[in-house]
């Protein structure tokens, strides 16, 4: 019976031998495998389509749809991810467990039961190369917190930020979670991946990755790279918790411009910086010192309904902008800020949603010298208009 209709994250390309272990060599992969380090101990859960068995990787696994022994991928997207995860560590044992059918679709049952399989088999990591767009899998994923698990989340497809648009199982945000952006070969974030400072903790390769003879991208793929780093650098550190392995690809993320206001991190998994304890400096928007400017913007007392009220704030030579507001009285379930800014071509992109009652509130910071701030109400025959919002100054 299905369960639950989900994405499976990934588009499909031509080959091209150009494209062949760029992603690799980005991450430090060879590097790794060069000091002896191919994942040997460690246990990875590939939680997708399964896998279609080659006779040089020895796969274990359960086909959890249909309750039997059978994994075999009838999809091809979970063979793509585990063959990725099976060359950054080769001698890692991993598990295809079969959540997914042959249409994507992503039965949460059968996710319940894999991350069951995942905690008896003292298994420390979890790959979800997919989203819903329900919460039925949350108690699942506390569980896997509970027992000690990393799991790693692709954080979807639709270039969105998860900060303002909720996706699952990302937007859970329990703490053994790491969301992974997709990036370029460039460094850049793909045009499809999905973004957000708190829900998306860090950037891979997730365009033209070539794996079993087929190359794909994907936040899924890219979800695949960190899943494979992740084991690599637990087999450094075998005594680390989750936690600390997470900290550790966080903290030592390879700083890139596009990335630098768009992840938690600010950067891609460098494998070879986490097995040196190598952190990042401090961003300068970390350590910057801000100048405050007393300005009021405010919104129509009570709130105008059913329109956008939009304000632009210009602080000419600024490199960041953040606004305090001293009052905020939004109906939440009607009524919500919107905090950005616009590129040259007037594109939005908003960093932070906010609704509810706030007294003395900081907006996150928005890049350049303008911030675009949206108050959104519904129709007023719906509810009763909130009071809105006052800001009493501006920091640059």
């Amino acid at each position: 019976m299905l369960g639950l209709a989900g994405k499976l994250l990934v588009f499909l390309f031509s080959i091209n031998s150009s494209w062949a272990n760029w992603n690799y060599d980005r991450i430090g992969v060879d590097w790794a495998h060069q000091h002896g380090f191919k994942g040997q101990g460690q246990k990875i859960a590939i939680l997708d389509t399964g896998y279609t068995k080659k006779s040089e990787l020895n796969i274990k696994g359960y086909n959890f749809v249909h309750n039997n022994p059978n994994f075999n991928d009838d999809h091809g997207h979970g063979s793509h991810i585990t063959n990725i995860i099976s060359s950054i560590v080769p001698q890692a044992e991993l598990h295809a467990l079969k959540v997914i059918d042959l249409n994507g679709d992503v039965y949460p049952q059968a996710v319940a039961k894999a991350i069951e399989y995942a905690i008896s088999n003292s298994i420390k990591i979890i790959n979800c190369s997919w989203y819903v767009e329900t919460t039925e899998t949350r108690e699942s994923f506390k569980l896997a917190q509970e027992a000690g698990i990393l799991v790693v989340v692709a954080a979807d497809n639709d270039g969105k930020n998860l900060d303002i648009d909720v996706g699952y199982p990302a937007s859970f945000n329990f703490n053994n979670m790491l969301n992974i952006a997709a990036t370029t070969n460039n460094d850049k974030l793909t045009i499809m991946s999905s973004w957000g400072r708190k829900f998306t903790h860090i950037g891979a390769p997730g365009e033209n990755i070539l794996a079993g003879g087929k190359v794909m991208s994907g936040t899924s793929q890219a979800a695949a790279h960190v899943s494979g780093a992740a084991a690599l650098i637990w087999q450094k550190y075998k005594n680390a918790n989750y936690s600390e392995i997470k900290n550790k690809i966080i903290s030592s993320a390879d700083v890139v411009e596009h990335l630098e206001h768009k992840t938690y991190s600010g950067g891609i998994i460098n494998i070879k910086n986490a097995f040196q304890g190598l952190t990042n400096p401090k961003r300068e928007v970390e350590t910057k010192s801000w100048i405050k400017l007393n300005k009021e913007y405010a919104s129509a007392h009570p709130v105008l309904s059913d329109q956008n009220q939009v304000f632009r704030i210009h602080q000419p030579g600024a490199k960041y902008l953040k606004v305090n507001f001293e009052k905020i009285d939004l109906d939440p379930l009607n009524e919500f800020i919107l905090i950005g800014h616009e590129d040259e071509n007037h594109n939005p992109y908003y960093y932070e949603k906010i609704t509810g009652k706030h007294s003395n509130y900081q907006s996150v910071y928005v890049p350049g010298d303008k911030m675009i701030i949206i108050l959104s109400s519904k129709p007023e025959d719906n509810y009763t208009p909130g009071w809105g919002f006052k800001i009493s100054s501006i920091e640059y």
